[in-house]
């Protein structure tokens, strides 16, 4: 179990499925669900709790977290790391063989 604390009061929680759950305050069912469409391996949240960012097999996906909207999709096989910069307009993408391509959040192309 994943358990970040976003924009205030928002709370994402990730149980090891295909979907983070978003929660406001004291509600008894998630704000959101954002569904990665693969098992989530890794989530990391921007410097700014704006931006969520979940990686799975074969992809890295950037998440609004206040609207719930999926804002990229980056290609990310074989990858076992990714995170947001503070600026969240870039995401670096790590593989095992310590590989590193940054993309642009906003565009999708490589830097």
């Amino acid at each position: 179990l994943d358990v970040l604390s976003l924009v205030p009061p928002i709370v994402a929680t990730c149980c090891g499925a295909e979907d983070v759950a978003l929660w406001q305050g004291s509600r008894k069912a998630p704000l959101r669900q954002l569904v990665h469409g693969h098992h989530i391996t890794s989530m990391r949240p921007s410097a700014g709790g704006r931006l969520l960012m979940t990686l799975g097999p074969g992809s890295v996906a950037i998440w609004d977290a206040w609207t719930g909207r999926r804002i990229r999709e980056l290609p990310a096989a074989g990858r076992t790391q990714a995170h947001i910069f503070p600026d969240e307009d870039r995401v670096v993408v790590l593989g095992p063989d310590c590989s590193a391509t940054i993309w642009s959040a906003r565009t999708g192309e490589v830097l």
